[in-house]
């Protein structure tokens, strides 16, 4: 199992953790500690797939509200309304393998296509990869519940097709640039262990490790 620590300057960050990992840098914009998924500001990023899955993103509120979902370094923008009681789903498939979908979901390091999500009321979102008989599913939290320090557990992945793999995690950065410190605690591709390195990323990238 790799551990690593993750340490980040001054500004905040959230992390999102489900079938996928998904960490959230900013700056502090925001001073609220409330322990809750409802929010204003979001922003999340989707890890590579090996097929071809919609991206659906479900927003609920409890009152009516309206708001914007956007990938900004991809010009990708796309209004959306909401009832109370009433889930809202907005997907960013686009039209062909070669549209939005290609974009986010093979990202390079430092890229920018962290997706963005604002709203005028305070609501709650998730966002599920479905594709076929799978769907991969995590709820994203807002801006407010940020931190500065992560420990991640990595472990390696040894399918029954005896092709082995590794885990990984992804840092999404938003508000401003900002470096992150990471401190492997095993030899990791480019790094030794426990010799920190860091990564500086600007608003709206995506890092993966």
């Amino acid at each position: 199992m790799i551990l690593k620590k993750i340490f980040f300057r001054p500004k905040a960050l959230v992390a999102s953790i489900s079938t996928f990992l998904v960490i959230l840098i900013t700056y502090s914009c925001s001073g609220q500690t409330l322990n809750s998924n409802q929010g204003t500001d979001f922003w999340y990023g989707y890890p590579g797939t090996t097929d071809n899955p919609v991206f659906a993103i479900y927003i609920t509120s409890a009152t009516n509200t309206s708001g914007t979902v956007s990938i900004p370094g991809q010009g990708v923008s796309k209004p959306f309304t909401v009832t109370p009681g009433v889930r809202t789903r907005v997907t960013l498939q686009g039209p062909s393998p070669g549209g939005v979908i290609e974009s986010i979901s093979y990202p390079t390091k430092g890229s920018p296509n962290a997706v963005h999500i604002t709203a005028l009321n305070n609501i709650s979102v998730s966002t599920t990869e479905e594709y076929s008989l799978r769907s991969e599913s995590t709820c994203i939290l807002p801006v407010q519940l940020l931190g500065t320090s992560y420990y991640i557990m990595n472990d390696t992945i040894m399918p029954t097709s005896g092709i082995s793999g590794v885990s990984t995690f992804m840092l999404v950065s938003q508000g401003c640039s900002d470096t992150v410190e990471i401190t492997p605690s095993r030899n990791i591709p480019g790094h030794v262990a426990n010799i920190p390195y860091t990564v500086t990323l600007q608003s709206g990238d995506i890092f993966i490790v």
